[in-house]
């Protein structure tokens, strides 16, 4: 005879673990969906800055071609806007000249623009795109979120500088 027929509430302990794995993954599933949120928020962040540096690199490129495009504003704000392909965030552009030619009616660049060309121009790209967390959506407070060192909003920002083609 089989020693643990002899013991009727051992049978029932035997095999019967599948409350205790539900318990477990009932306190870890919370824990694994915030940890993936956190990664995808990353994730979204660091895409959506790629993107916010790569606007305010082609204004500034449009900018550098020529003397005259360096100073068309608009059209460095629409190179801009036309790489930005994110129209659910709105970008904010600011195009801006300097050159190292003094008594010009353009704004005179820091010195250390000038260090190798005291005749040169440079054309300056400034992008701002507000973002909020996908965390920010579940309810969980703001300083809650900051105290962990996860941000719920902000904004993020590109600079673009280059030297004018004359």
């Amino acid at each position: 005879m089989n020693r643990l027929s002899l013991i009727p509430s051992a049978g029932r302990w035997l095999g019967h673990s599948a409350g205790q794995s539900a318990t477990e993954l009932a306190a870890a599933v919370p824990v694994i969906a915030i940890l993936l949120l956190a990664v995808v928020d990353f994730g979204r962040f660091f895409y959506v800055s790629m993107a916010v540096h790569g606007a305010a690199r082609a204004g500034a490129q449009y900018g550098s071609q020529t003397l005259a495009t360096a100073a068309d504003t608009a059209g460095m704000r629409t190179a801009a806007n036309a790489d930005w392909n994110n129209s659910s965030l709105g970008l904010t552009v600011t195009p801006s000249q300097c050159t190292c030619i003094s008594g010009s009616s353009v704004a005179v660049c820091p010195a250390n623009h000038c260090a190798d060309d005291a005749h040169a121009t440079f054309v300056q790209v400034d992008t701002v795109v507000p973002v909020s967390s996908v965390i920010a959506y579940l309810g969980i407070p703001s300083s809650v979120m900051s105290f962990i060192g996860l941000p719920t909003s902000g904004n993020l920002s590109g600079e673009a500088i280059m030297q004018v083609q004359q």
